[in-house]
């Protein structure tokens, strides 16, 4: 739609035209559907993929997903945290990427996205993704008190930096407090 203006006096006399402002209407929704497929935590020592509901020490994780048909010009994915739009994603085809920020430990978020057009219609909703960030470090101490050897000929405890034949050795340690409900003891080799 194109609007102009002027003044019309009750004698018949027309003031000059104001320029022109035009508008589209546009009160079609977006159709493509989206889902996000999965979330990515880039911070050691978790590096990959972080389960829906699960735990991340990535404050700044990387949200995935996909569309189902190519965004038509004025179009973008939408991403919401916990129902607040946060951003727009980057999107290659029907592939698209959102890095979100400083988000703080301790505490849950839900993750959604939706195709949006310019005059702000919205298509659906996507699935729900939820993760827990945890940045803070263990306080625990831990330590090996030794590697049991089972397996013949020698068996019993393998001094520090012996040998042994034994390829499922028992490793057994303490810790220096009682473990919280999301940590957990992880023995590397």
């Amino acid at each position: 739609y194109e609007y102009t203006a002027r003044v019309d006096t009750s004698g018949g006399n027309q003031s000059p035209t104001s320029q022109g402002y035009s508008i589209t209407v546009d009160t079609v929704a977006p159709t493509q559907s989206t889902v996000i497929t999965k979330v990515v935590d880039n911070v050691t020592p978790g590096v990959g993929d972080v389960a829906n509901g699960a735990f991340t020490n990535d404050d700044t994780p990387e949200i995935q997903g996909t569309i189902s048909d190519v965004l038509a010009n004025g179009e973008v994915v939408a991403v919401y945290r916990d129902d607040a739009k946060v951003g727009e994603a980057t999107v290659t085809g029907t592939t698209w990427t959102f890095t979100d920020a400083s988000l703080s430990s301790g505490s849950t978020y839900e993750y959604s996205a939706r195709v949006e057009d310019v005059a702000g219609n919205q298509g659906m909703l996507s699935n729900d993704y939820s993760i827990s960030i945890d940045t803070s470090g263990s306080s625990q101490s831990v330590q090996i008190l030794s590697v049991e050897d089972d397996f013949a000929p020698q068996e019993g405890v393998v001094a520090d930096g012996g040998s042994t034949n034994d390829i499922t050795p028992q490793v057994t340690g303490s810790i220096s407090t009682a473990l919280t409900g999301s940590e957990t003891v992880v023995v590397l080799r």
